[in-house]
């Protein structure tokens, strides 16, 4: 497949070395549900032998909540636009930078992503509104502005390397 080709030549991230750096990912996309899903496998395809189990699944679940939520809300329904994934595994944490070049999020302002009550029926538990939860709850140091007509979101995944 082209595109999976593409996706591994630009994510062609450094080896980590005997110097101590970290390794780093790199990994430029469509804002596509699965170009982000590419992604994601590409970024734990890299780091498989670095971080355990429980470490894949947190920084998979940050990460996917973060890219779709680019690909559901930064741009128009329709319009295509990239983002860009920059992440670089350090000894406690992943630290990652998303950026693209959609709408700015609402008030210029990570979402303060309380959770929605759930003291209603099962059937009337919203669809939505869980994700910036996960987020907080999971990642640290959540750091958001606007370059021109680029929104950079960084980030620390902790890593407990079980």
């Amino acid at each position: 497949m082209a595109a999976d080709a593409e996706l591994q030549r630009k994510a062609g991230p450094k080896q980590a070395g005997s110097t101590g750096r970290p390794i780093r990912f790199v990994a430029e996309v469509e804002a596509q549900p699965l170009a982000v899903r590419m992604l994601l496998y590409a970024l734990l395809k890299r780091l498989e032998h670095h971080i355990g189990p429980a470490d894949a699944g947190s920084i998979e679940l940050v990460l996917a909540e973060i890219l779709n939520n680019i690909v559901e809300h930064a741009y128009d329904e329709g319009r295509a636009g990239a983002l860009e994934v920059v992440a670089e595994l350090r000894p406690a944490a992943l630290d990652c930078c998303v950026r693209d070049w959609g709408r700015p999020l609402p008030d210029h302002a990570i979402p303060l992503g309380g959770l929605p009550s759930t003291a209603v029926a099962i059937e009337d538990l919203p669809e939505g509104g869980w994700g910036w939860a996960l987020i907080r709850d999971v990642a640290r140091d959540l750091r958001y502005g606007r370059e021109g007509e680029c929104n950079v979101l960084q980030l620390a995944i902790p890593l407990s390397f079980d």
